[in-house]
């Protein structure tokens, strides 16, 4: 389907009663069409230096077109409502002669040199011919997003959103890809850079006497053991950026609810979005995992806020419920959401898209994180190991209580 059919289909889809919507939206194909007009209007086109909020909306864009496959098309097109723009993709990204193809390898190192070149007349018919062969373009999503992956600008935003662009970019078409690739590579070059941060060499033994776990040494604002706790696993930085995410996660459910919360939401994307990645080089996992955990202790040494319980107190309950055979009706957020996952998976699923629709209905200007805090503490139940899975509903709870 061309550019302007996807418009078209677009425009009477959001003109349509609330059971057409859904009808056309449970269609493979016609859902594809809409999903292309969506992310073809919003394009942030702007050359030079970049909006960071313009960024963070287009994320937002992008982020709800990836929840958008979970949720029901009358949803669908409240959410999509809120983000109608007539931003098109200039007619020189759609109308491209593609390169002869070369060896991969020989492609790659292009590409490369004209991203660092900011060329965009280079990388035009460069990524359209590679676009067409699946291999090729998983290859590109892979070195962008690991490009990017360490800068600590606005709490890792740049690795955020190639995280969410790379999800789209592996499935639309080949005009698409193009188009989406030149938009997040203008917002990666538009941005300022983070300051770089130095990687301690080596691997630090720890001492037999110390017992601090990474969240609390962030509470203390321990630096000497944060730090010694995150050296002595310098040859294993996966696994030391797994724990980092997981001490954020216990950091975010007991830090007051204030601007600095939102800023820790922010770099749970970033990690979230580390963590998805394929690394395969330990030297650039350590730069990353150093970036991350220096941006993470500024925020270091708080007073628990008394609205929410402790990670004890939820422990502790959380078990009580696994024994407890008589259903019960709680009063407070966390109490319910406890009780929701102790019902298992698909009544989880169920409580994440009664949460989008009210989030939907009550939400007069749609916060730019909320879609993508709701597909990643999703993911993060799912997919990542470990035996506290159970406190990433807790997180989006707590980034973005009921109303």
């Amino acid at each position: 389907m061309s550019g302007e059919q996807s418009t078209a289909l677009l425009t009477q889809w959001r003109m349509a009663a609330a059971p057409e919507q859904d009808r056309m939206w449970a269609d493979a194909a016609a859902r594809l069409a809409l999903q292309s007009g969506f992310l073809r209007e919003g394009l942030p086109l702007s050359q030079g230096q970049a909006d960071l909020y313009l960024g963070r909306c287009w994320m937002a864009r992008l982020s709800v077109t990836i929840a958008a496959n979970s949720l029901p098309g009358h949803l669908v097109a409240r959410a999509w409502s809120a983000m109608a723009t007539d931003a098109l993709a200039p007619v020189a990204w759609r109308q491209i002669i593609p390169d002869a193809p070369l060896p991969i390898d020989m492609e790659l190192d292009i590409l490369a040199e004209a991203v660092e070149h900011r060329d965009e007349q280079r990388l035009l018919p460069l990524l359209r011919s590679m676009a067409d062969d699946v291999k090729a373009r998983h290859l590109i999503i892979d070195r962008l997003r690991l490009r990017v992956a360490e800068d600590g600008f606005a709490h890792g935003f740049r690795s955020s959103l190639f995280h969410a662009w790379a999800q789209l970019a592996a499935i639309v078409s080949a005009e698409d890809f193009v188009a989406l690739t030149l938009a997040a590579l203008r917002q990666h070059w538009g941005l300022a850079e983070a300051c770089a941060v130095v990687v301690p060499e080596g691997r630090a033994e720890r001492r037999a006497d110390s017992g601090k776990a990474l969240l609390q040494s962030l509470r203390e604002r321990d630096l000497a053991a944060y730090m010694e706790h995150l050296r002595g696993m310098g040859d294993q930085p996966i696994a030391a950026l797994r724990q980092l995410f997981l001490a954020l996660g216990l950091m975010i459910l007991e830090y007051p609810a204030n601007v600095q919360l939102r800023e820790l939401g922010d770099i749970y994307l970033w990690l979230a979005a580390v963590l998805q990645m394929p690394h395969r080089s330990l030297r650039r996992c350590r730069r990353i995992l150093f970036s991350a955990a220096a941006d993470l202790f500024r925020f270091a040494g708080w007073e628990a806020q008394q609205d929410w319980p402790g990670y004890t107190e939820l422990a502790a309950f959380r078990h009580a419920l696994s024994e407890e055979h008589t259903p019960q009706i709680f009063s407070e957020d966390w109490q319910r959401i406890l009780q929701v996952q102790a019902l298992g998976s698909e009544a989880l699923a169920s409580w994440y898209r009664r949460r989008a629709e009210q989030y939907l209905s009550v939400a007069a200007e749609p916060a730019t994180d909320f879609w993508a805090h709701w597909q990643e503490t999703q993911r993060a139940t799912q997919e990542l190991a470990g035996p506290l899975l159970w406190i990433h509903p807790l997180v989006f709870l707590r980034l973005h209580p009921e109303s």
